[in-house]
């Protein structure tokens, strides 16, 4: 059976633009009927991945770039090999991430206008396409050098360019496929996928939900003037803009396939159980960097509940089916969370398992009195030590 560790948040939001739409906007979401504030999973995870990265948690974190030919042609030339072999491989290396190599015309037209500083905006394309991957490749640190090295390998030993890129490809999908995901925790947690056969693909071991507020929201704009210092007296404001922003208490979710972390970490525990702490960390702490130095919204969770078991994934966030109206909008959202929990629990039973649970709140007197098998910790530190435990 698999093991899930889940963990759901609650994050109370003052004036934010932490995520736009293309307008500019804060995200929404329309929740049964109702307009609901909203951050989405891929700027939540980004904003995980740099801070695990920041706080180096959990080994190595991998890069997502187009420009590893560009790595590859620098790092040749630093170690003085000719642009006669350099140049023939760039547009090989551009189609790793592709199912067909470059074609002969393509790479000869690369090498004719590389280097030119009269190129019209045409050729200019035309180079950078051969200088970038054709997809965001998500690639792990040790991965790039593997590829540097066979590369710099290839260009002393293959002799001529066509020999040169035989002898390169033929190097790194032998030691590429030699590689696991130990050495790139976020690949293990998040997945990877490319068209390429030269890197495995990684099935993700961590799904995250857009968080959701708990209740509607309505953008709101502030609109805002800037005065030049150098202008005559009543010349008036040397700028006028306005700026959408919004508030409020953030639902947030996530839940970790163990298994399947376990299996992408190369059934290595002691990895995967850095790689879960390091996750959760960061899921906790690390914040997305929307329009922050104009709103400061550097809020964490005031309200954490983790739960471990063999039970599919539950995400509760119909707990806020109905909005959180009270005097005390933070405790009632606190309180519908853990009830909904019970519910869930009470309905499916021995259907979703559930080993342990635990919840911890900033504001201790806004949980109630039973909490329908959590377990209450005091801080969140607490909480989190309970998680190697339970797994």
């Amino acid at each position: 059976m698999s093991t899930f560790i889940q963990i759901h948040a609650l994050t109370s939001h003052s004036t934010h633009c932490l995520n736009r739409d293309d307008l500019g906007h804060p995200k929404t979401v329309e929740f049964l009927g109702r307009n609901h504030g909203r951050i989405s999973s891929q700027c939540q995870k980004r904003a995980i991945r740099d801070y695990m990265k920041l706080q180096e948690m959990a080994g190595d974190i991998g890069v997502r770039t187009k420009k590893l030919p560009l790595k590859v042609r620098d790092f040749l030339r630093e170690n003085g090999v000719d642009d006669s072999l350099v140049l023939p491989l760039i547009p090989f290396i551009g189609a790793l991430g592709e199912k067909k190599d470059p074609t002969k015309p393509v790479v000869k037209e690369y090498i004719k206008l590389s280097g030119r500083d009269d190129l019209s905006a045409e050729e200019k394309k035309k180079v950078t396409k051969a200088e970038r991957t054709a997809q965001l490749i998500h690639i792990k640190q040790p991965e790039i050098e593997i590829i540097k090295q066979s590369a710099l390998d290839a260009c002393r030993e293959g002799g001529k360019a066509d020999d040169v890129k035989k002898y390169f490809k033929k190097a790194i999908e032998k030691k590429l496929k030699k590689a696991t995901f130990k050495d790139g925790v976020d690949i293990a947690l998040f997945g990877r996928m490319t068209t390429s056969p030269v890197f495995d693909d990684c099935d993700a071991s961590v799904s995250v939900a857009h968080a959701m507020t708990t209740h509607p929201v309505f953008d709101q704009n502030d609109f805002f003037t800037a005065v030049d210092d150098l202008g005559d007296e009543g010349e008036g404001s040397g700028h006028m803009d306005d700026k959408a922003f919004s508030s409020g208490i953030f639902y947030r979710y996530a839940s970790i396939h163990y298994d399947q972390l376990l299996k992408n970490m190369g059934n290595d525990k002691k990895l995967a159980d850095q790689a879960v702490d390091g996750f959760l960390k960061a899921f906790v702490m690390a914040l997305p960097t929307g329009s922050q130095n104009g709103f400061a919204a550097f809020q964490q969770p005031y309200a954490v509940l983790i739960t471990t078991g063999t039970g599919c994934p539950t995400n509760l966030s119909n707990a806020f089916a109905s909005d959180v109206k009270a005097a005390s909008p933070l405790e009632k959202a606190v309180r519908q969370l853990v009830a909904e929990f019970g519910r869930t629990q009470t309905f499916f039973g021995d259907l979703k398992p559930v080993d342990r649970a635990a919840v911890t709140c900033q504001y201790g007197e806004f949980l109630p009195e039973d909490l329908g098998g959590l377990e209450k910790k005091e801080t969140l530190g607490d909480l989190l030590v309970f998680v190697p435990e339970a797994i």
